[in-house]
């Protein structure tokens, strides 16, 4: 495990502009139970992949899988103001499932 962080970790500090990489870090700090670091990686691809489709997918899924429905919500809809005349993010929007009942 703490091989497989610091593959992680110096990936995004060599290449620190590249969202692909924030996500999979993200993804794996929530993983090992590292909650608030992982949201704030997948935050920071959030932000530098705003008008990249598969990445704010890949953003939105992450969030769901931790439970953070709202958070999801709240970016695929923010990235669908920000890309309003593209047909790939209204379709994004559109696949984003409802939170199951009790979630937020």
């Amino acid at each position: 495990q703490a091989r497989a962080e610091a593959y992680f970790a110096r990936a995004v500090e060599f290449d620190a502009d590249e969202p692909a990489y924030w996500v999979d870090y993200g993804s794996y700090l929530f993983k090992l139970g590292k909650a608030k670091n992982g949201l704030h990686a997948i935050r920071k691809a959030y932000t530098l992949a705003v008008k990249n489709v598969a990445i704010v997918g890949q953003v939105a899924e992450v969030l769901r899988r931790e439970s953070y429905y709202e958070e999801a919500a709240t970016k695929l809809r923010s990235a669908l103001f920000e890309n309003s005349g593209d047909q790939r993010f209204r379709q994004l929007w559109q696949q984003h499932p409802s939170p199951p009942r009790g979630a937020g």
